[in-house]
């Protein structure tokens, strides 16, 4: 296990405000299980984002077989940039279903936005073994239905994801709805 961002003693150039946001001194945690990786960002957003790609851009760090999706999939905690560093095999959301229509959820926040989906979808290399309609969300309060083939799963849409990693970098995943 290897901690490659954290908090932050001094702006390291960021704009006004970004340095003050905590979600952007978030713990990114990379976990090696011989052949396979796993990459954790917290709620790191596009500012804090683009430093830990700078930071680790001559390097492999960040190339890992599956992405725990920052901030909930929300519209500005993963990046174009994040994924081609990545190239995951699969990506999980954690977030909350879109039908608790309450405030402090999914469908309060829009969570998880389509667009980045739609990131995760054209970055993860796997397929799910059974496709999916699920929810995302096109703005706060607003979500739309899609069918998910793709490797990426979410505990709004499937409840518990786990996913069980062998040495020799194959894995599967089991959902319990």
């Amino acid at each position: 296990m290897r901690v490659l961002s954290g908090h932050y003693l001094e702006n390291p150039g960021w704009p006004d405000g970004e340095f003050d946001n905590g979600n952007n001194q978030s713990l990114v945690i990379r976990i090696d299980f011989d052949q396979a990786s796993f990459l954790f960002t917290g709620d790191m957003e596009e500012t804090a984002l683009e430093t830990l790609i700078d930071k680790y851009a001559e390097t492999r760090m960040l190339d890992v077989d599956f992405y725990e999706v920052g901030h909930h999939g929300s519209h500005n905690g993963t990046t174009a940039e994040l994924l081609e560093a990545m190239s995951p095999k699969a990506a999980v959301i954690s977030m909350g279903p879109a039908a608790i229509e309450e405030r402090w959820t999914a469908w309060a926040y829009g969570h998880p936005r389509s667009d980045v989906v739609t990131l995760l979808a054209g970055a993860v290399s796997d397929q799910r073994a059974t496709a999916a309609k699920v929810k995302v969300a096109q703005r706060v309060k607003r979500f739309a239905e899609i069918d998910m083939t793709r490797a990426v799963y979410a505990t709004g849409w499937d409840g518990d994801v786990v996913v069980r990693a062998r040495t020799d970098g194959t894995y599967s995943v089991e959902l319990a709805r």
